[in-house]
């Protein structure tokens, strides 16, 4: 959620990491590597401490993918983080991966990043038929894993209120951010 990784450094968190970090930092490597040690039966079901530091070492907060996909590993490994799971509709999130994400990975011919093994691992491949289980489940585990004193549920709609107060921030004096770095993406896969 490109909204939510804005509104964190608008409040005083330095440097967030966000799916636009991996290309920008040289990270696919790093990341598909702990996903198919993740997801691809290599035998290594939690990520230690030190691999997440490889790649986050330098940052104060995680947004979104493919960060989301370690939060056992994240909780474990930061265990006085705060959680922040950003809710929305189903139906308009369905709507939203269909028009980005998934009519890219259909549509494009070269593999592109940890984002394919994303495909692979979260929906086998097919989220049509499994995007909405996928959603469902991974929003009930958090909520079963996640300590209650370090997790908010949280929907950007919301604005500042209830995130700055759960982060112990100042509310800023600017609008919350309504990032849309989908707007460029849908464009390019258009093409």
């Amino acid at each position: 959620m490109t909204a939510l990784a804005d509104a964190l450094m608008l409040i005083g968190y330095e440097k967030v990491y966000h799916m636009r970090e991996v290309r920008k930092n040289d990270h696919v490597s790093a990341w598909n590597d702990l996903l198919d040690k993740k997801f691809g039966g290599e035998g290594q079901p939690s990520i230690k401490r030190d691999e997440l530091e490889a790649i986050l070492r330098d940052y104060d907060a995680t947004s979104d993918a493919p960060a989301c996909f370690f939060v056992e590993d994240l909780i474990q490994a930061y265990p006085t983080a705060k959680i922040i799971l950003t809710t929305r509709d189903e139906d308009a999130w369905m709507k939203s991966m269909e028009s980005t994400l998934w009519a890219d990975f259909v549509n494009r011919k070269e593999p592109r990043y940890p984002i394919d093994k994303c495909h692979k691992y979260c929906w086998s491949n097919d989220f049509p038929m499994n995007g909405r289980k996928f959603f469902r489940d991974y929003q009930d585990h958090l909520r079963q894993i996640a300590p209650k004193d370090r997790i908010l549920e949280y929907e950007v709609k919301q604005g500042w209120k209830h995130l700055c107060e759960f982060l112990g921030k100042d509310i800023p004096d600017q609008a919350f951010p309504r990032s849309d770095d989908w707007a460029g993406f849908k464009a390019a896969i258009k093409k």
